[in-house]
């Protein structure tokens, strides 16, 4: 540990210099002399701020660079909050004075203060920064010590002081009325407790040097990037002082390092990034390492030629430093992101020392020192997840745990134990927009690293392979695999996730369809994915699935809406008669290719109308369906079945044994269903609740006919497969889904006997907006869809809206809510 250690460039001379100039009475081209008292302007840092205010402090001190300026009294409380008047519960307390048992700043105390400004401080930190813009012409800045609040929510129903060490803004630059170069030392931190005092000493004299940078960097660039010189002051704290760690609780660079060790994910150019504790340490700590790898791999001349850039800013300014020819449109990709990722590796396994790659993924300045080990690989809680066991049937992170930023945030993944090799798929969170989701701006590169960590050595670093929608695969070996990811995306989306699995089973697509009963023109397209061995629901990946339905050489593409979980809608709107091809595409979760065809035939009911759809034909004369409207004959599978019947998939999968052609749905009409066949010894079977129920069928010309009468789903077969549906024991009424909606829903019930229901929909004045359902039903579970529309057929605004149901003298209500 290196403490006062006196490593700056301007000489013992400045200390005396310290003692004597305020007893020689060396004039200044301040009007502050040593003793007088001003009213100084303190800033509020808590997180819920009541405002500066104004208190009074004594010029302590005049040396050769500074103009020191201690508060009189400190009415900040422990928690860093500010003391009420009335408040019996807290004292005030006298700042300044020989004892630190009773004072807050002790005289002997303020003399190292100043000394070590004068002799470690200014010169180092000058020299790298640039002197600060002199705005009243006096050669010195003033360093005010006072008690700022700084009170923020720690988390569980506890506030806690932030413990900013200092604090530098353009807007509290004037005492008496003179703009004057000023940054604040904050007295407050660790100074509530006899035992933690000395830490609190000590901390003040190494944040000088990051004030001091920070008055500097700020006044030569107003716009400079906040991160950038955050963390430029905390090099110029590690040069002025070296490797910092307070005696007591081991404050300093030690406690940043610590921090980020185990938060390797927060973004490198944010300023609040990881815990808010000591002043964001993590994020700090972050940027400091950083700055010395930067130093370490171009020389340490690159800190002041960034520091002392005056024309561009944050990672430009880094770029340009590093290749002042490059091209500064691309230079932060060129340049930096390379040194990004060396970077990232580094602090993975820093603790192996290793000669890898010439060393670069080592930090030489640890070497000899307590933190020669530091790395991420050694704090469990720097993964954003340590997988052990095969197979990975599906992972992503909580939401609180995404990727926070579009670029200079980045995740580690880890995989150990593993006895094998095993292909590992990871689908990075990318929407071209193409599907039912929006389009989401995001651009994933990654890394596989491969370690004998009983070694202590790299065996490889790998790029990661993404195709164009941000999908990858990659081998976890026997070795231990490392993964480290990041969205290389400026300007991009924010809180990005991704999906790593080892599933490489292609998903069955499920659709389901169904023709609106008032708009006949339309069709209503239901589709999900099912696992084939499982039989489980599947989700789509990040684009959601891609629904285009096409007549000829006209295809339209139909914007699908997530209707419960991972089941989507969309609309159909037919625009001619024909033989429709509808295509419902997309990838799984693990980024495998999915793809269903279904067809529907399409016709109009002006005349006699026949439909032909594969092995099946539908023949309504004129007069059986309304005049006009649209008819259609549609290929269905088990999601049809089961949203039919209100039965789970994996229930009615059982009930699709014996089924030579079909299923398919058709709406209500009277007409002649046809289905091809060489043999009598099949029948035409309806699909109801109640399970296949056998029609009267005949064979005639190679078909198997039957008369039908109303809409549903029809198959032809051979003793299609029957059921017993289960009956609830009472009356219920489970509510609607999706709640709130937007444009349909669901409405789910259950009857222990069967009758008439009567569902009807009422508005927030008691209304009847309409009657869903006035029908026989049978005893079983069911469900209805109500499209938001009102009698006659207009869809109702957004609102409150109440769904009643009326059965065997029963009542049951439940509340809906419908949003834009």
């Amino acid at each position: 540990m290196n403490t006062l250690s006196r490593k700056g460039r301007s000489g013992l001379v400045a200390a005396f210099a310290v003692l004597l100039m305020p007893l020689l009475g060396i004039g200044t081209a301040s009007a502050i002399d040593v003793n007088d008292q001003v009213m100084v302007l303190v800033p509020d840092l808590m997180e819920f701020t009541q405002g500066a205010v104004e208190h009074q402090f004594t010029c302590r001190a005049i040396t050769e660079h500074a103009i020191w300026l201690v508060q009189d009294t400190s009415y900040v409380l422990n928690n860093g909050g500010i003391w009420e008047p009335g408040d019996s519960t807290f004292t005030p307390k006298i700042v300044w004075g020989d004892d630190l048992s009773d004072n807050m700043v002790a005289s002997a105390d303020f003399a190292e203060l100043t000394a070590a400004f004068e002799s470690d401080v200014w010169g180092t930190v000058t020299t790298d920064c640039g002197v600060p813009e002199d705005l009243n012409g006096d050669g010195k800045v003033v360093v005010i010590l006072a008690a700022i609040p700084t009170k923020f929510d720690a988390g569980g129903g506890t506030n806690s002081a932030r413990n900013t060490m200092y604090y530098v803004d353009p807007l509290f630059n004037e005492i008496d009325g003179t703009a004057m170069e000023v940054f604040y030392l904050n007295i407050h931190p660790w100074s509530t407790a006899p035992a933690a005092m000395p830490g609190a000493v000590e901390m003040r004299v190494y944040n000088l040097a990051n004030g001091l940078a920070t008055l500097a960097l700020q006044s030569s660039q107003e716009d400079e990037e906040p991160w950038l010189i955050r963390g430029l002051a905390q090099v110029m704290q590690y040069r002025c002082f070296g490797f910092t760690e307070t005696a007591t609780g081991k404050h300093g660079i030690y406690e940043l390092m610590k921090e980020f060790r185990k938060a390797p994910s927060i973004e490198l150019t944010s300023v609040t990034s990881g815990s808010g504790k000591v002043d964001y340490a993590p994020s700090r700590g972050q940027q400091f390492l950083w700055f010395m790898y930067l130093a370490q791999r171009q020389g340490d001349s690159i800190i002041p030629t960034i520091a002392q850039d005056t024309v561009n800013s944050g990672m430009l300014s880094v770029a340009l430093a590093i290749n002042p020819s490059a091209n500064v449109e691309t230079a932060v990709q060129d340049v930096v992101v390379p040194l990004y990722w060396d970077w990232l590796v580094c602090n993975l396994h820093n603790d192996f020392r290793s000669d890898y790659a010439g060393g670069i993924y080592k930090y030489d300045f640890l070497e000899g020192t307590e933190q020669e080990d530091w790395a991420h690989a050694g704090m469990g809680a720097a993964f954003t997840k340590t997988f052990n066991s095969f197979p990975i049937e599906g992972w992503i992170a909580d939401l609180q745990y995404a990727v926070p930023g579009a670029i200079w945030s980045s995740q580690y993944c880890r995989f150990v134990d593993y006895e094998q090799d095993w292909v590992t798929h990871l689908n990075g969170e990318y929407s071209d927009g193409s599907g039912a989701n929006g389009a989401i701006n995001s651009r994933w590169e990654g890394l596989v690293v491969k370690c004998d960590n009983e070694a202590g050595e790299f065996i490889s670093i790998e790029t990661m392979d993404f195709d164009a929608l941000y999908n990858t695969s990659f081998t976890v070996s026997e070795a231990n695999t490392y993964i480290i990811v990041t969205n290389n995306n400026p300007g991009g989306a924010v809180s990005m996730r991704y999906y790593i699995s080892n599933d490489e089973g292609v998903p069955e697509t499920e659709v389901a369809l169904h023709q609106n009963s008032i708009m006949s023109q339309y069709i209503t397209a239901y589709t999900t994915l099912m696992d084939a061995n499982t039989e489980e629901i599947e989700g789509y990946d990040w684009i959601g699935p891609i629904f285009e339905a096409t007549l000829g050489d006209s295809t339209l593409n139909i914007k699908m809406v997530s209707f419960y979980n991972q089941l989507f809608t969309g609309v159909f709107p037919a625009w001619g008669a024909g033989a429709y091809e509808l295509s419902f595409s997309g990838y799984d979760s693990t980024g495998h290719y999915v793809q269903a065809l279904r067809n529907v035939a399409v016709g109009f009911a002006d005349t006699d109308l026949t439909l032909e759809l594969n092995s099946v034909r539908l023949d309504v004369p004129k007069g059986g369906a309304p005049e006009g409207s649209m008819v259609t004959l549609a290929e269905t599978g088990s999601l049809g079945l089961a949203m039919e019947s209100n039965a789970s998939i994996q229930d009615v999968r059982g009930r699709m044994t014996g089924i030579i052609a079909g299923p398919v749905a058709i709406p209500d009409v009277t007409g002649k269903l046809s289905f091809n066949s060489s043999t009598n010894a099949a029948s035409v079977y309806r699909y109801t609740d109640n399970g296949w129920v056998k029609l009267d069928s005949w064979l005639q010309g190679g078909m198997i006919s039957a008369t039908v009468e109303e809409g549903g789903i029809y198959a032809l077969g051979e003793g299609i497969g029957v059921f017993a549906p289960e009956i609830p024991a009472q009356l219920v009424l489970n509510g609607n889904a999706p709640n709130p909606f937007t444009a349909q829903t669901a409405i789910s019930f259950g009857l222990p006997v069967s009758g008439n229901v009567r569902i009807s929909v009422f508005d927030m004045t008691g209304r009847l907006v309409t009657t869903v359902a006035n029908e026989e039903m049978a005893a079983a579970n069911h469900t209805i869809i109500w499209d938001g529309s009102d009698s006659s057929g207009i869809p109702v605004g957004a609102g409150v809206y109440f769904c009643r149901l009326e059965t065997a003298g029963q009542v049951l209500t439940q509340k809906m809510l419908k949003v834009q």
